[in-house]
C-alpha cells in the first residue's frame, strides 16, 4: 500500500475536480455539435498590468481562442488536452510527476496526411521541454490552479533556517536544529503548516554563499530573525513561502540583494604587449591577485567576446576580472563536438532555445538544450612579421631557473659575435651587438646561432617536436619516429642542421621498430625548454611564440603536430590525437582563429581533434597545405574508426523551431529547398539558402547563420566536487568571454533591483501568478546606492569610506545601465526614494555587491549594516 498523507489527498481531489470541471466543458461542446474552443487569457508583456492599489503584476483580461478547427491553433489545440490528461492521470494515480516527467510522457509521434499533396508526415507532440512547460503554464491560467496545486513538483532550490516549527506532510521539523545546513523549502509550499514561531521579521538574502556565513554566525538568534536565501533568481516555492510568512504570519520582509573553474582554459591578449596567451585561467591572471582575500583585480586584457546583437566575436576589453573560494559541486556538462564544460552552478550559458538566445544558469542546462560556442574567433595576431628566438635572451632569463643552479650558465656559455669578439654571458649587455653571431659553452664544439627567425621549416619543426619528441638530462633534444618515417627522419636532420648549425644523431632500435634523433646540446636544451616545447605526453602545450606568429607559421606548426600524430579517416578528415588536454584546447582555439570549425570527441585518454574535409568547415587552402605530398599523414581505418563514426553524424546542426519549420515546408513545397519533417536540426548553410529565397529568418536565427557562433547538444549534465579558487571576466557591453573548446561564457550578471522587483510584485513573464506568489509588503533593505555614496537630502552617510569605495565598488556595465533605465519605465520603480537610487547609479556608473560588505568583515555585516538599517528604517518600499 503506498502511503500518501491527508494533506495530499485533499489537495488531489480539489486538483482532479478543477480539470474535470475546466475540460469537461470540451467534451460538452462536442457531443452537442459545437466546435471545441479553448478560451485562455493570454500571456503577453501586452496583457501584463500593474495594479497600483494591489502594488502587483497582474494578467489582463485579454483572451485567445484555440479552436481545434482553426489549422494554425489544432496542435496547441492537442497539446493543452493532451498535458491536461497525463496531470489528470497522474493526479488520478497518487503520482508527484516533475515538468520533465510530464515531458517524457507526453512526447510521441504523430502521423498524418497532407490533404494537399496526399504526402505522409510525422510530427512529435513536441520537441522540446520548454514546448511542454509552455503548455503547462497555459492550463494553469486556464483552470486558475498552480501547478502545485496539481502536486507537480520541481527541484527543491530556496533554504530556511530559524527559530520555527512546520508540519510537512505528517512530520514535524523544527527548523532551529538544522545543524550547519538548512531547510530545502519544498515545491508545494501551500501544504506547509505553521506551527510555531519565534521571530521579528524575515531577511531575505539573494546569495546563497552570504546566507551560509549570517547562517554560521548565529545572526538569526542574535536577532530572532527567519533567514531565507533565494539562491539567485527566487523559484516559485520560495516565493510562495515568502508570501505566506508575510500574510499569514505578519512578519516584515527584508530583501537583501546586489564563475569557472581554476583550470579551465581561457584566451587573453596583453593590450599593452598584445601578446596573446591561451592556458588555465589561474595560471594567466592568478597573479594578479596579490592578497588571498582580493576578489576582483582590474587588468589590462583583451578576451574575445561574442556581441549577442551582432552575432560577431570581436576583441573586447576586460573591465575587471573576479575571484572567489568554493568548496562545492560544480557541473559537468557534457556535449556533442565540443566536449565538457565545467562551470560553477550559478554561471551563466548562452542556451538556443525555441529559435531564442537566452542567459540560462548552468543549474537550469538540461540533456537537449543547445549552448552557444565560437565557429570563428579573431584572429590571433595581427603583424605580419617573423618572431626571432634571442638566445642570448633565453639563456639569460634561464639562467636564474632552478636548472641553472646545477649549471654554472653565467660563466660556461660564452656569446661569440661577428667580429669574432668572446664574451661571456654575464657580461653581456642591453647594448651589446651579437646579430650573426653564435652561443657555446665552455669545451662545446657547437656554436648555435644567437638569433634565430622562426620561419615556417622551424615552425614545422616545433610541430613535430610538441608531437613526437621529448627533453632528458638537461642536454638531450630528442625525436622519436617510427623506422619507416624516411622522409621525415631526412627533413628533421636537414632543419635542424641548417637552423641551429648541429649534426643530430641517429640512434635506431629495431625490437621497438624506432628511429631516435638526437641533439647534445645543453644550449638548445635550454632555448626548447625556454619556449614551452618541454613536458610530458599529458602536458605540452603550443608554445606561446607561434601563438603570436603569423598565419602561415601557425599552419607551418599545426602540419608539423599533424605530420607527427595525425591521421586521414575514410571520410577524409584529418584525424588529431593528443593526450594532453591544454594542447588540444590551444589546437582547438587556434584553428578557429584561422578560420577553420573542428570537432572534439574524446576516446579514452586521448582528446580527439577532427578538421573536416568539407569546405564548411575547413578552408579548401588550409586542408590542402596540411595534407600536403610532404606530409606524413596516412589513411587510418581502424585506429580511429569508433571516432569516425561518432563524429560523421552532425556535429553543429540548429534545431528547428515551428515557425522556422513552417518556412522549409513553405520553400520545400516550392521546389525551392530540400527539407524532410523527419530533420529536426538544420545546418547553418541550409539556412542561408532559405535566407536568399525569404530574406528573413525567424527569432535569432539570423544571428545564428551570420554570426561567428555555431551551436552544440548537450548530452549530459552532472556534477563533481570542487575545493578550491573559481574565475571570472567582466566584459562590457557584450558581458562575455570564450574559452574551453570554444565555449561563449557569459558573465556573472547578478541584479539585485531585478530579484527584489520579483519577490515584491511579480514576474513580467509569469504575471499570473503574482496574486499567489508575490509578497507587496516586501521591503528592499540593500544593499543601495546611497549605503555607498550617502545622500544629504536624506541626511544619510555611506557605510564606506573613499578608500573602501576605490577598493569595493565595481564598475557598471553598459548592460548595467541599460537595465537601470529600463528600470525608470516600471511604475513602482518610479517613486521618489528610488529615483535618487537610480539617479546616483546612472551618476556614478558603479555598483557594489552583498560579498565587498562581507570583504569589511562578517562582524560589520551582521552586528552594524543590517541591524542598523533594519532599526532605523532605512529599505525602501
Amino acid at each position: 500500500m503506498v502511503y500518501e498523507s491527508k494533506i495530499d489527498l485533499r489537495v488531489r481531489r480539489k486538483a482532479l475536480e478543477k480539470l474535470k470541471e475546466k475540460f469537461g466543458q470540451i467534451i460538452k461542446d462536442i457531443l452537442s455539435g459545437k466546435p471545441p474552443v479553448l478560451e485562455i487569457r493570454k500571456r503577453t508583456l501586452s496583457n501584463t498590468i500593474y495594479d497600483p492599489q494591489r502594488k502587483l503584476l497582474l494578467l489582463g483580461n485579454e483572451v485567445l481562442h484555440r479552436s481545434f478547427l482553426d489549422a494554425g491553433e489544432a496542435k496547441k489545440f492537442m497539446q493543452t488536452v493532451l498535458m491536461a490528461s497525463i496531470i489528470y492521470e497522474a493526479l488520478k494515480n497518487n503520482e508527484y510527476p516533475t515538468i520533465r516527467d510530464l515531458y517524457y510522457r507526453g512526447k510521441h509521434t504523430i502521423r498524418y496526411r497532407m490533404i494537399t499533396s496526399g504526402r505522409i508526415y510525422e510530427e512529435n507532440t513536441w520537441d522540446e521541454q520548454q514546448e511542454s512547460d509552455s503548455v503547462i503554464r497555459d492550463i494553469e491560467v486556464f483552470i486558475d490552479m498552480l501547478r502545485e496545486d496539481m502536486l507537480i513538483l520541481s527541484k527543491e532550490k530556496g533554504k530556511v533556517v530559524g527559530n520555527m516549527r512546520i508540519r510537512s506532510g505528517d512530520d514535524i521539523i523544527d527548523l532551529s536544529k538544522m545543524g550547519h545546513g538548512a531547510y530545502a523549502i519544498e515545491p508545494t509550499p501551500d501544504l506547509i503548516e505553521f506551527i510555531d514561531v519565534d521571530a521579528e521579521f524575515v531577511l531575505v538574502i539573494e546569495k546563497d554563499a552570504v546566507f551560509q556565513q549570517l547562517h554560521r554566525a548565529g545572526f538569526w538568534r542574535k536577532y530572532r530573525a527567519i533567514l531565507v536565501t533565494s539562491a539567485g533568481q527566487p523559484d516559485r516555492a520560495t516565493r510562495r513561502f515568502i508570501r505566506r510568512l508575510n500574510e499569514e504570519l505578519k512578519l516584515p520582509i527584508y530583501i537583501l540583494t546586489d564563475s569557472i573553474p581554476a583550470d579551465e582554459v581561457v584566451i587573453i591578449r596583453d593590450t599593452e604587449s598584445n601578446m596573446v596567451r591561451i592556458g588555465p585561467i589561474e595560471t594567466l591572471i592568478g597573479k594578479y591577485f596579490s592578497s588571498k582575500d582580493k576578489e576582483r583585480v582590474f587588468i589590462n586584457a583583451e578576451v574575445p567576446s561574442w556581441n549577442p546583437e551582432t552575432g560577431k566575436i570581436e576583441w573586447r576589453k576586460v573591465g575587471y576580472a573576479y575571484r572567489h573560494k568554493i568548496k562545492d559541486k560544480i557541473l559537468r556538462i557534457v556535449t556533442k563536438g565540443r566536449g565538457e564544460i565545467r562551470v560553477t552552478k550559478a554561471h551563466s550559458l548562452f542556451v538556443f532555445r525555441d529559435g531564442t538566445v537566452k542567459v540560462i544558469p548552468a543549474k537550469e542546462i538540461r540533456p537537449g538544450d543547445y549552448i552557444v560556442i565560437a565557429s570563428r574567433l579573431p584572429s590571433l595576431n595581427s603583424s605580419g612579421e617573423h618572431q626571432i628566438i634571442d638566445v642570448v635572451k633565453l639563456l639569460k632569463k634561464y639562467s636564474r631557473s632552478k636548472y641553472s643552479k646545477r649549471f654554472n650558465l653565467w660563466n660556461t656559455a660564452r656569446v661569440i659575435t661577428r667580429d669574432g669578439r668572446v664574451i661571456k654571458l654575464r657580461e653581456v649587455r642591453e647594448d651589446t651587438n651579437y646579430d650573426n653571431g653564435y652561443v657555446t659553452l665552455s669545451r662545446s664544439k657547437h656554436l648555435i646561432p644567437a638569433k634565430i627567425e622562426l620561419d615556417e621549416e622551424l615552425a614545422w619543426l616545433f610541430g613535430i617536436f610538441t608531437a613526437e619528441g621529448s627533453l632528458s638530462k638537461g642536454r638531450y633534444v630528442i625525436f622519436n619516429l617510427g623506422s619507416h618515417e624516411h622522409k621525415l627522419i631526412r627533413k628533421i636532420i636537414e632543419i635542424i642542421t641548417k637552423k641551429f648549425n648541429v649534426k643530430p644523431k641517429l640512434i635506431s632500435s629495431r625490437k621497438a621498430n624506432q628511429i631516435r634523433i638526437v641533439i647534445c646540446s645543453r644550449i638548445l636544451y635550454m632555448v626548447f625548454d625556454s619556449l614551452g616545447l618541454g613536458g610530458t605526453a599529458r602536458s605540452k602545450s603550443i608554445p606561446e611564440i607561434i601563438i603570436n606568429s603569423p598565419r602561415n607559421i601557425i599552419l607551418s606548426y599545426i602540419k608539423g603536430l599533424i605530420d607527427g600524430n595525425g591521421h586521414i579517416d575514410r571520410y577524409g578528415d584529418i584525424i588529431y590525437s593528443t593526450r594532453s588536454e591544454l594542447l588540444s584546447k590551444q589546437l582547438f582555439n587556434v584553428l578557429l582563429s584561422l578560420g577553420v570549425l573542428p570537432a572534439y570527441t574524446e576516446n579514452g585518454e586521448d582528446n580527439i581533434i577532427r578538421i573536416g574535409k568539407s569546405i564548411s568547415r575547413t578552408p579548401p587552402e588550409i586542408y590542402m597545405f596540411l595534407t600536403s605530398e610532404e606530409s606524413s599523414i596516412n589513411e587510418s581505418y581502424s585506429y580511429m574508426k569508433n571516432i569516425a563514426e561518432i563524429a560523421a553524424e552532425p556535429t553543429y546542426g540548429i534545431p528547428i523551431n515551428d515557425k522556422l519549420k513552417g518556412l522549409l515546408i513553405k520553400y520545400m513545397n516550392k521546389g525551392s529547398i530540400s527539407y524532410s519533417s523527419k530533420n529536426k536540426t538544420i545546418s547553418k548553410q541550409k539556412m542561408l539558402k532559405l535566407h536568399s529565397l525569404t530574406r528573413l529568418l525567424p527569432d535569432d536565427y539570423e544571428i545564428i547563420a551570420f554570426g561567428d557562433v555555431a551551436l552544440v547538444k548537450v548530452l549530459k549534465v552532472s556534477e563533481e566536487d570542487y575545493d578550491g579558487y573559481v574565475y571570472d571576466f567582466a566584459v562590457p557591453v557584450t558581458n562575455s568571454f570564450v574559452g574551453s573548446y570554444g565555449v561563449v561564457y557569459h558573465n556573472s550578471d547578478p541584479y539585485g533591483w531585478y530579484i527584489y522587483s520579483v519577490f515584491k510584485v511579480g514576474s513580467i513573464n509569469l504575471s499570473y501568478e503574482s496574486l499567489r506568489l508575490a509578497t507587496p509588503e516586501a521591503k528592499f533593505l540593500g544593499v543601495s546606492m546611497t549605503d555607498v555614496f550617502g545622500h544629504k537630502g536624506l541626511g544619510k552617510r555611506p557605510y564606506l569610506s573613499e578608500a573602501e569605495r576605490r577598493n569595493f565598488i565595481i564598475k557598471a556595465t553598459a548592460r548595467d545601465i541599460k537595465r537601470a533605465k529600463e528600470l525608470m519605465n516600471y511604475t513602482w520603480f518610479k517613486t521618489p526614494r528610488w529615483k535618487i537610487e537610480i539617479d546616483i547609479f546612472l551618476s556614478k556608473k558603479a555598483k557594489l555587491e552583498i560579498e565587498a560588505l562581507t570583504s569589511k568583515g562578517l562582524k560589520f555585516l551582521m552586528d552594524k549594516y543590517l541591524p542598523e538599517k533594519i532599526q532605523t528604517g532605512d529599505w525602501i518600499d
